[in-house]
């Protein structure tokens, strides 16, 4: 436990570096089944601390296991990584990425229209626009947006 009464940080020195390897090895492999030995000893992290990473994130719904546990040890095979999990490792964009993306790529077709001209007075609207719609827009709302337009949720 920590100063405050709270249990010490998982996710980001066991659970988030378990996540990135998971997600690297099955993006990587034509036919992912992943081990946790493997992440491992792609973590450097003891295959205990994996393990008990891995039965987190699936209880968290962001990878799929199967439990190939025998009597006495424990181990799983990751058998899928969720929408989710390849956002979070930035494999995917999440919606603020992506409209951050957009933003930039206006504001370098702004910079290289001549100044005054129609086009760079459509482009500097749409951007002020996109912008007033990111503020105010509820988080959730956007990213169902984004996700729809994008094609990654139907």
């Amino acid at each position: 436990m920590d100063r405050d009464g709270l249990l010490d940080d998982m996710w980001s020195s066991v659970d988030f570096p378990v996540l990135k390897a998971v997600v690297a090895r099955w993006n990587a492999a034509p036919y992912p089944a992943v081990q946790t030995h493997e992440i491992a000893a792609d973590t450097g992290l003891d295959v205990g601390e994996v393990l008990g990473a891995v039965s987190r994130l699936a209880a968290a719904d962001l990878i799929d296991t199967q439990d190939v546990s025998t009597e006495g040890q424990r181990d799983y095979i990751i058998t899928g990584c969720s929408r989710d999990a390849q956002v979070l490792t930035g494999v995917w964009p999440s919606p603020e990425r992506l409209i951050a993306r957009l933003e930039g790529e206006l504001e370098k077709e702004i910079d290289e229209a001549p100044e005054g001209s129609a086009k760079h007075r459509k482009l500097s609207a749409l951007l002020e626009s996109l912008k007033n719609i990111a503020e105010g827009t509820t988080s959730a709302v956007l990213t169902e947006v984004v996700l729809r337009a994008t094609g990654m949720k139907a």
